[in-house]
Order: C-alpha cells, then sequence, then structure tokens
C-alpha cells in the first residue's frame, strides 16, 4: 500500500467528508454501473439507511461502514477520481 503525503491524504479525506454531506443522488449508479446486481442491492440498502436515520449525512456514513471493504474501496476510488468537494 502506498503511503500519501499528509496533505494527498487530508485532502482526499476531507473530500470524501465533503461528498457524504453532498453527494449527488446517482452515485451510487455511477460507482456500480459495472455490477448491476450489487447496484440493485447496494441501493436497496441505502435507501433502508437513508429511510432509518435522522439525517441522510448520518445515515450515509452507517451505510458506508456497513460495506464489504471491497465496495468501501470502489467508492473512496469512485469518490477520488470523480468528486471535487
Amino acid at each position: 500500500m502506498k503511503l500519501l503525503s499528509q496533505s494527498a491524504a487530508t485532502k482526499q479525506t476531507r473530500n470524501f467528508v465533503y461528498f457524504a454531506a453532498n453527494y449527488p443522488s446517482n452515485f451510487i449508479h455511477q460507482c456500480w454501473a459495472d455490477e448491476t446486481e450489487t447496484l440493485t442491492h447496494i441501493r436497496f440498502r441505502f435507501i433502508q439507511y437513508n429511510e432509518a436515520n435522522a439525517g441522510p449525512t448520518a445515515a450515509f456514513f452507517k451505510w458506508f461502514f456497513s460495506l464489504s471493504e471491497r465496495h468501501q474501496s470502489k467508492l473512496i476510488n469512485w469518490v477520488n477520481l470523480h468528486y471535487k468537494g
């Protein structure tokens, strides 16, 4: 695993947190476009977390922590490539 410089790590962390607070409504479709069955499952779980939690940012983080490490990594990489907060 390549270590990031402190400023790069800080920038990516801040970018991810801003994304969590301001995510576009179609991010799941964009991130998991290549995995149709997974997309449906992940979207369904995201909706469940949004209905069960107060506030979309809290729901996002609870949903994120419920993802497998592979799916967390996929989302983090997608955010780093496509979101500039």
